[in-house]
């Protein structure tokens, strides 16, 4: 075999192996949205995937997206930013809640004419305003057994009317809280709705520990006798029930959260306090505060409060947040796993102005660096 060839089909096969850990960011426009962050903010280079939350879906007539008004000023951008990455792709978020309320859209989608029209009204909007697709996020308030909706079914028509016509969109489903693996009472064709889609995210950004607990809010692997509360867990029972595994994202967020002891008392119950930017919690680790880890590398540090974050309480403290090390390690897992990729959660709480001088965004270039 010529030496040429031989080359371009290692290369060919580093890039196979490879292509499954992609990086997606995810960015939510919103009222509470920091003012500083702006559309040029966002570096096309650092993502394969970008997806702007959100829109609602409004029912009066033909059900169609209603986009917040924060997200026109990024919809202009978007042919700059595939001007910087020709591969560089933009979903957009629907989700069943707004900035002040839960609008539950499922109710508006009772019947086949109604997703029908809702599926043709979506695809037109997204291609207008150049969109590559749409990620539709599930939150707690899942109430699909309220409306007598078949979840499965929307999706397989939306999945249909996606693939169809000169452009191909992008069809992803989002899953705010584990419980959805486990509700049987819902018509809820797990493995069919992730063949469907083409990717399914599994948001682990925020754990839940037991009550008056603290822990990581995304555990690689959990202690004996938190399992359950792992990205291991959570990612080793969606496969268990008929996701292809190359379909699976789990996410990660730039933000430290804080637990404080209620009280002095060496033996007082931890309770969770606040979560801070990473820009703001990077000049505690710059004062030489000793990093502890987890048994799956998770750090955390104790020390003295962060400036301008007054604690409620009068005990012991401690800050759970991703590095470099932890980050590798959730990297290394989602290509032994082979998994879709990683998301990070949301982009701009990291440090995209570079306060903490390691350059802009040292969380999403610690992932992106490694998922390649």
């Amino acid at each position: 075999m010529k030496i040429p060839v031989f080359i371009a089909i290692l290369l060919g096969w580093i890039h196979l192996t490879q292509s499954g850990c992609q990086t997606h960011c995810y960015l939510r426009v919103s009222k509470s949205a920091r003012v500083s962050f702006q559309p040029d903010n966002v570096d096309p280079s650092l993502c394969d995937y970008l997806i702007i939350g959100y829109s609602i879906i409004l029912p009066y007539g033909s059900p169609r997206l209603d986009i917040h008004p924060q997200i026109n000023k990024y919809m202009q951008r978007i042919p700059f930013y595939k001007g910087r990455n020709a591969n560089f792709k933009v979903l957009l978020e629907v989700t069943d809640m707004d900035d002040i309320r839960i609008t539950e859209f499922f109710k508006y989608l009772t019947s086949d004419s109604l997703i029908n029209k809702f599926a043709t009204n979506a695809k037109q909007f997204l291609l207008e305003k150049g969109f590559d697709g749409l990620s539709i996020r599930l939150l707690d308030n899942f109430g699909l057994t309220d409306y007598r909706f078949t979840f499965s079914s929307f999706i397989h028509v939306m999945s249909s009317n996606f693939q169809n016509g000169s452009k191909r969109l992008f069809l992803y489903v989002s899953l705010s809280g584990t419980e959805y693996l486990f509700k049987k009472e819902i018509d809820f064709d797990f493995g069919g709705v992730c063949r469907a889609v083409d990717k399914l995210v599994l948001e682990t950004q925020f754990f839940r520990p037991p009550a008056r607990t603290h822990d990581h809010p995304s555990r690689l692997y959990g202690d004996p006798d938190k399992t359950n509360i792992s990205v291991n867990f959570v990612t080793n029972l969606a496969i268990s029930r008929g996701c292809p595994k190359e379909k699976l994202l789990f996410t990660v967020s730039p933000l430290s959260r804080c637990f404080q002891q209620a009280s002095t008392s060496p033996d007082s119950i931890y309770l969770y306090v606040y979560a801070t930017r990473f820009s703001e919690f990077c000049p505690f680790l710059a004062k030489g505060i000793q990093v502890q880890r987890l048994s799956d590398g998770g750090p955390y540090v104790t020390g003295r409060v962060l400036e301008n974050h007054p604690m409620p309480f009068y005990g012991d403290f401690i800050y759970y947040y991703e590095d470099d090390v932890s980050l590798k390690a959730k990297v290394d897992y989602v290509k032994q796993k082979g998994l879709g990729g990683i998301m990070l959660w949301d982009i701009w709480n990291d440090d995209f102005n570079a306060t903490c001088r390691r350059g802009p965004y040292p969380i999403l270039r610690a992932i992106r660096s490694e998922c390649w």
